[in-house]
């Protein structure tokens, strides 16, 4: 079986986590060693870095006010203060550390500012240097990652802020994770980040001028078999509704990734077995309900009743008797009482992931019935 290599896990891991977050290797006991260590991994032909001190208390190393520069790139970063728990060198170079706090920290491109407030790192490994662009080295792992207080600043808009953020890494062989679940909580997006498209309209019409917004992903994959398990693709907006979606893919041999078109060779090979999306109101079709209501002189109860029916008419295009009946009674629960409205598609045997695309553009109303589709309400 394929997996990717230690340097393409590399690339993911580091164009997904800011170089901040990722600024703090570990070592030994003598805390100069530990600073030079981190300094040694961060710079490059056109990128520095130095601290200001670094001391030691026990197995506690501290060290203040790292800056990393790349003016080529226009991209400074800095960290006032790095605290690793329990370093240990290893004898070819880089260092194992328990515990990794980067304390009030920044990062700024050309234009836009990121800054957080605190970043732990659980179980740092710093391969040696040299190691760091083999292709057959491991990648650089971490098994948790908790930061909190982030705020990104783009030029001439209000500020984006996330309150916290975490990863999990679990079932790692050779230094890749084969288990990963990814949370961002307490995102608050003000519209006016947005354009005056029609769905950024239709939200404020119900009231929103801001969203806080959770985000999550979980899932497994599964390499001697070509399994994703998807756990859990969520989205949570703060008095408006969840949304969360899970299911199984098989077929996905990740370790084409590297491979002259790999990404469309994985996409094409992976089958649909099953999906699962659950919706749970929060508050949106109490706000939608309302806001119709407002518009046609009726009451929320009569908007519901007829939205119900229109639905019930519109299924009848599926030509699908079982269907209709059966979608069109749950969605017509849900609009009259509405908490929670639940899909899932079993299909008798699994079906091309890219067929299931295409037909949600081409033709929507087959996929239903080709993915073996039953929805629930309020359940």
């Amino acid at each position: 079986m394929l997996v990717p290599t230690g340097a393409a896990w590399r690339k993911l891991a580091f164009g997904a986590i800011p170089l901040a977050f990722l600024a703090g290797p570990a070592v030994a006991a003598d805390p100069i060693a530990i600073a030079d260590e981190i300094v040694a991994a961060l710079v490059d032909e056109t990128r520095t870095a130095t601290y200001e001190q670094a001391t030691a208390v026990g197995e506690v190393v501290t060290i203040t006010n790292l800056v990393v520069s790349d003016p080529p790139n226009g991209i400074e970063a800095t960290v006032a203060e790095i605290i690793v728990t329990n370093p240990i060198e290893i004898e070819a170079g880089g260092f194992t550390a328990e515990l990794m706090v980067l304390r009030n920290g920044s990062m700024t491109d050309l234009a836009n500012v990121l800054r957080f407030d605190n970043v732990e790192l659980t179980n740092i490994v710093i391969p040696p240097v040299a190691d760091l662009d083999a292709e057959d080295s491991p990648p650089i792992p971490l098994s948790d990652m908790i930061a909190t207080g982030l705020r990104f600043e783009p030029p001439q808009a209000n500020p984006l802020v996330i309150e916290r953020v975490e990863m999990h890494l679990t079932k790692v062989e050779d230094g890749v994770p084969y288990s990963v679940a990814v949370s961002l909580n307490g995102v608050a997006v003000p519209l006016s980040l947005g354009d005056n498209s029609q769905p950024i309209q239709v939200i404020r019409d119900l009231g929103f001028e801001t969203l806080f917004m959770d985000f999550n992903i979980a899932g497994n994959y599964d390499s001697p078999n070509d399994t994703l398990n998807i756990e859990s693709v969520g989205i949570n907006i703060r008095d408006f509704g969840h949304v969360d979606l899970g299911g199984v893919i098989t077929g996905v041999a990740f370790g084409q990734l590297q491979e002259p078109g790999g990404p469309e060779a994985i996409l094409a090979a992976a089958m649909v077995n099953n999906v699962t999306v659950r919706f749970e109101n929060g508050g949106a079709m109490e706000a939608f309900l309302r806001e119709q209501a407002a518009l046609t002189n009726l009451q929320p109860q009569d908007v519901a009743f007829g939205l119900a029916a229109a639905f019930q008419i519109f299924l009848r295009t599926l030509e699908n008797p079982t269907l209709e009946q059966q979608v069109g009674q749950a969605v017509g629960a849900f609009l009259r009482d509405p908490r929670a409205l639940t899909l899932v598609a079993t299909p008798p045997e699994p079906v091309p992931l890219m067929e299931v695309i295409g037909l949600l553009m081409s033709a929507p109303t087959v996929v239903p019935t080709l993915l073996n589709i039953v929805v629930t309400a309020n359940d």
